[in-house]
């Protein structure tokens, strides 16, 4: 077992717990047993006590005890006699059990007038431990015997039981009170009480070590399900994140724990499957590029006395590093965007003046296949959003327009402010409807040309990538041959709004 883990923590502070309650229990059960065996045996001695006193009588003064040994023989004498004692009021004794022959019982006297049982522990006649009972009670009183004649009155001896006589002409006596002391060994009560101890103590003993023992069995079965959980864990890589945990019994409160693992491997899984197909794609979209770079290179060290051809291949080369440098720089912003490490700040921008901007950037793109800029943003309006991004959303669905737009038509670009709503279109009729979908994925092209331009396939994807950051979309709709990109969400400044902006043809 490790130490400090926590099935052994569990484990102690259980078993502690547990021995602490069954301790307890114990002491109270074995202590409830004493009282109970100790009261029985007093109550014992007391009943002895009374059943010898209702033997007692007094007349004219005298008491007398009238025993008869064969009705308790548990007073005669043997290795487990009981003994009594019969004293009057000032303590002497008038009788005393045949077990005890003719030897005192070391009991003292009750108080006179007392008549609860006073219970002590004293050693027996015999040199056994015992307890004992002093009750102190008042002797029937016997009245004579009219059928003896009126000059005699019979009165019993102490130690005989023999009667006695008196003149009649006595005057009548006072009662008295008297006093037995029965007593009895006690050893086989604590015997019994030390039987009564060690077998608790077996019991509560064997009774933790089993509990202790199902807890730790309980604990360690139950907690095997945590570490079959971490082990499953452990072994999740790169190449396994994917992989579910598989079924695993767990209680209910390592459920949510468990999902919420899932939950991130998960997580963990799809965003290495996009750096996977992000990194492949921009393999495959950089291999051409850099093979026609060497290509170019290579025919003009062959032929290194041609100027027109190394003038040429330089242009070429030139080419396709700006188109490399571009889409570097379109993959530079995407990640920033996807990371959201942007942390831009939203100023108030004129949309006309930015897409007037934009549009002169691109003047010599559009020039080439004569594509014209049509404005129709009113001049005032206006907008609250990071000047990049917003530079950016212009730049690439313009850049895009000037791609793929068919030769010799326009782009046109209105807004519309009551749903913060920025349309371009433009006539195409390379496009299906069953294209649009594949408008905003990554590095798709409906052309295989690489030379066009910016046309690497990431303008539009970063066009809906930053138009969700700012809690926008971007969609894309074809009626009629004319593409429409929308760009919604943007947030509307309250400047009022003037006329309409002017075409750049």
């Amino acid at each position: 077992m490790t130490t400090g883990s926590l099935e052994s923590r569990l484990l102690w502070r259980l078993a502690l717990s547990v021995g602490a309650a069954l301790s307890i229990a114990g002491f109270l059960l074995v202590g409830l047993v004493e009282v109970r065996a100790r009261a029985d045996f007093d109550r014992l001695l007391g009943d002895r006590a009374r059943a010898l006193a209702s033997l007692s009588e007094q007349e004219d003064g005298q008491i007398w005890l009238e025993f008869d040994p064969e009705a308790y023989p548990e007073f005669l004498p043997g290795t487990s006699a009981e003994y009594f004692e019969f004293r009057d009021d000032s303590g002497k004794a008038i009788s005393r059990s045949p077990s005890a022959a003719g030897q005192r019982i070391a009991a003292g006297p009750a108080s006179p007038g007392a008549r609860a049982p006073v219970f002590v522990d004293l050693p027996l006649p015999d040199g056994r431990i015992g307890r004992a009972v002093v009750l102190r009670f008042a002797p029937r009183v016997e009245h004579p015997d009219e059928e003896d004649g009126p000059g005699e009155v019979t009165a019993p001896a102490a130690e005989t039981g023999l009667k006695i006589r008196r003149p009649a002409e006595a005057e009548a006596v006072a009662p008295r009170e008297a006093e037995i002391v029965v007593a009895r060994e006690r050893e086989s009560l604590e015997a019994f009480l030390r039987r009564v101890r060690s077998s608790a103590a077996i019991a509560f003993t064997s009774l933790l070590v089993g509990v202790v023992l199902l807890i730790g069995w309980t604990l360690r079965r139950e907690l095997l399900r945590v570490r079959t959980l971490a082990d499953r864990i452990q072994a999740v890589d790169a190449a396994s994140l994917g992989r579910p945990l598989g079924q695993i019994s767990l209680p209910t409160e390592l459920r949510p724990l468990a999902l919420r693992i899932e939950e991130l491997l998960s997580r963990l899984h799809e965003a290495f499957e996009r750096e996977r197909e992000f990194s492949r794609q921009l393999a495959h979209e950089l291999r051409t590029p850099l093979a026609e770079m060497r290509m170019a290179i290579d025919v003009a060290l062959r032929w290194p006395e041609s100027q027109d051809s190394l003038v040429e291949t330089l242009r070429e080369v030139e080419g396709v590093g700006a188109q490399m440098e571009r889409l570097l720089a379109n993959l530079l912003v995407l990640a920033r965007a996807d990371a959201g490490i942007e942390g831009l700040r939203a100023d108030e921008l004129r949309l006309g003046e930015e897409l007037d901007r934009v549009a002169g950037d691109l003047s010599a793109r559009l020039g080439e296949r004569n594509i014209s800029v049509r404005n129709r943003i009113a001049v005032e309006a206006s907008v609250v959003m990071p000047e990049a991004v917003l530079s950016l959303i212009l730049r690439n669905v313009v850049a895009n327009a000037a791609d793929h737009a068919d030769p010799s038509t326009w782009v046109e670009v209105s807004f519309d402010p009551a749903g913060g709503r920025l349309t371009f279109r433009n006539p195409t009729r390379d496009l299906v409807a069953e294209d649009l979908p594949n408008l905003f994925e990554r590095f798709w092209r409906k052309r295989a040309d690489r030379l066009l331009g910016d046309r690497v396939g990431l303008g539009l994807p970063l066009v809906r990538k930053l138009a969700r950051d700012i809690g926008g979309d971007a969609t894309a709709q074809l009626e009629g041959g004319v593409l429409s990109i929308t760009i919604e969400g943007l947030r509307v400044s309250p400047a009022p709004a003037g006329t309409a902006g002017v075409s750049i043809e």
